[in-house]
This record gives structure tokens, sequence and C-alpha cells, in this order.
């Protein structure tokens, strides 16, 4: 539930952040994106969290991933 919540806010965002780029920068905004990723699932495999922890963490690991894969998905079918 949180994963899918934090999904819509995060392709919102990152649609918004798309809008006011130019057409070749679009791509340099997805990279912070995809490093922070990694850093959530790194936090996942190596620290024990409680579970609101865990939620959290999940929470942003749908920010990172929803956001950059419904804007690519987006991209592909325009």
């Amino acid at each position: 539930m949180t994963f899918d919540a934090a999904s819509i806010v995060g392709s919102t965002l990152l649609g918004a952040v798309f809008k006011r780029l130019q057409p070749s920068k679009k791509n340099i905004a997805l990279v912070p994106v995809l490093i922070f990723l990694m850093i959530f699932f790194i936090m996942l495999k190596l620290i024990d969290f409680s579970v609101a922890g865990y939620f959290v963490i999940i929470a942003f690991v749908g920010l990172c991933l929803g956001g950059s894969y419904n804007t690519m998905a987006g991209l592909v079918t325009m």
C-alpha cells in the first residue's frame, strides 16, 4: 500500500521535473533517482529496521522506482 501510494507521488513529481527540463536534459534527471533507489535497496539488505522503518524504506523505493518506471513507460508510448 505504501509502495503504490509513493509510486503515484513519485511519478507526479518526476513528471513535474520533466516538464521544466529541456528535452536533452531529461535523462540526467533519472540518474539521481536511480542512485537513491540503489541506496534504499542496499539499506533494506544491510540494516535491520522495525516494521515502521520497513514501511518508510518501501515507500521511498516506490517513490524512486514508480516515478522512474512510469515516466519511462510514458515516454515509450509517446
